[in-house]
């Protein structure tokens, strides 16, 4: 049996995919990614050579192929010679940006991308919403996470962090729509009151420099430690010497890194959004934030460091909802019988 994954392998859910089936399924999985350097228009004429390729049946035929991104691998996957294609959905709608072109010619795509494939992953709750209202067969969607590897993310009760000074952590890409920008600015106002506190930003990206003026300009470059991109080797001990985790996301599918940072035992501060709302409750076991609010922002951290005691219990219960609902072996285990039983039903039943 082949597997062929068409997706950005350099992304941590990807490898999480990746590697989750090739355990479960006991197989070796081939990859395929666009380049990940040059312009927009470098790897638009990238995809176009891909998709004209796949048009003349060019390359091997495989037995499953996994896609991640409805609007752009998954239209790919499409015309890949393959008897099962299992595509996921990355964000909300994964119609990004909120343009013109992006609701309607993306959409399209979108809508003849979940009519074709055999099956289609939805990591949460507000993925499926967008699936049902443009009409994706509901026998089709797969619904749940990909999970974490509980073993690598190992817990540290919140009374064994640190106190002086108090770490904390965002893994988020260094992009425009994660607004890191916020954080700094919700860090700076809280740094005038608090000297004791460090701020790590994990992970690069096109913002990096501006984000690293924007701390300089602000007066926290002593306080704020740019990590760049980190393996989980170098990752966890970050999350687990860290009392809170930030994240300021625009738009949010299902985070991991949120994932990671619950089963750690960080409190989690984030974007008030649909896809946080599904596992966390504001004030109950973490800090939802308005929108693009430095300000509320700053009101949640004080919170946190206002009421640390509180939080000894918020940091034991997330770490019992990521083994419930996070484990990546059980999850993928799930998936890969899920994928294994519909290629059989296909064979027995082809159309």
């Amino acid at each position: 049996m082949r597997i062929l994954f068409m997706g950005e392998t350099y992304r941590a859910d990807a490898k999480t995919w990746i590697d989750g089936i090739k355990i479960a399924s006991g197989l070796d999985i081939d990859t395929y990614e666009l380049p990940k350097q040059g312009s927009r228009l470098s790897r638009i004429i990238s995809f176009s050579f891909k998709w004209f390729s796949l048009l003349l049946n060019r390359g091997p035929a495989y037995d499953i192929v996994l896609a991640e991104r409805s609007t752009s691998y998954g239209f790919l996957a499409l015309f890949q010679r393959a008897k099962l294609r299992v595509v996921a959905q990355q964000g909300a709608t994964d119609l990004f940006p909120n343009t013109f072109f992006s609701k309607n010619f993306k959409g399209w795509i979108q809508k003849q991308v979940y009519r074709k494939s055999d099956l289609i992953h939805a990591w949460g709750q507000t993925m499926l919403l967008h699936m049902q209202s443009i009409g994706t067969d509901p026998s089709k969607i797969i619904v749940g996470a990909k999970g974490i590897d509980l073993s690598v993310f190992k817990y540290e009760h919140f009374e064994s962090k640190p106190v002086q000074p108090i770490h904390m952590i965002v893994t988020r890409s260094l992009e425009l729509y994660y607004r890191h920008d916020l954080i700094l600015q919700a860090f700076s106002f809280l740094k005038k009151d608090n000297d004791g506190i460090k701020l790590h930003i994990v992970g690069d990206g096109s913002q990096r420099q501006p984000l690293e003026q924007l701390s300089n300009r602000l007066g926290i470059a002593d306080s704020v430690v740019f990590h760049g991109r980190l393996d989980q080797n170098e990752l966890v001990p970050l999350l687990k010497m860290s009392r809170i985790y930030i994240s300021a996301p625009s738009t949010e599918g299902f985070s991991s890194s949120l994932m990671e940072a619950m089963a750690c035992g960080c409190i989690p501060i984030v974007t008030d959004l649909p896809a946080n709302r599904e596992n966390i409750t504001h004030r109950v076991n973490g800090y939802l934030f308005e929108n693009g609010s430095s300000t509320d922002l700053h009101h949640c951290l004080q919170m946190v460091l206002s009421n640390q005691s509180k939080c000894n219990s918020i940091s034991v219960t997330n770490r019992l909802y990521a083994e419930s609902n996070f484990d990546v072996s059980i999850n993928m285990n799930h998936f890969w019988n899920l994928y294994y039983n519909k290629l059989n039903e296909m064979r027995t039943n082809p159309a």
